[in-house]
């Protein structure tokens, strides 16, 4: 479970950077609480919020849920840098890796949704 928060935070972190930054590397996880017991087939859906940013490390909350009923909670934060350039690498490279990571989340989100709960922060 802390390992879908870890991905959901990644991707939310992702969205609200426009795609510019580097993927995510985890740099702790605190204040995390079981709850009701996840099974298989269950659908565990997560939240997560921003709480706190700074240039290169970001506190975010989780929350997790089957059913109405809480299965864990916690805070993780992210260490994320700018992409690296890479000798021999051309900038059109990042335009393109920018591109996959945007087409991937729309298939795995919806971007509707999120743009509403942080467009602000977005824009």
């Amino acid at each position: 479970m802390i390992e879908a928060a870890f991905q959901a935070c990644s991707w939310l972190l992702l969205f609200a950077d426009q795609f510019k930054t580097d993927i995510a590397r985890l740099h702790d996880v605190r204040n995390v609480k079981f709850g009701s017991f996840v099974q298989p087939g269950d659908t565990l859906t997560l939240t997560a919020e921003i709480l706190q940013r700074d240039e290169l490390k970001t506190t975010l909350q989780f929350h997790g849920a089957v059913r109405d009923q809480t299965a864990l909670t916690g805070r993780l934060t992210l260490e994320c840098s700018p992409p690296v350039a890479t000798p021999g690498h051309e900038p059109e490279q990042n335009d393109t890796r920018r591109n996959e990571l945007e087409a991937f989340f729309h298939q795995l989100y919806d971007p509707v949704w999120l743009t509403d709960k942080i467009g602000a922060e977005v824009a």
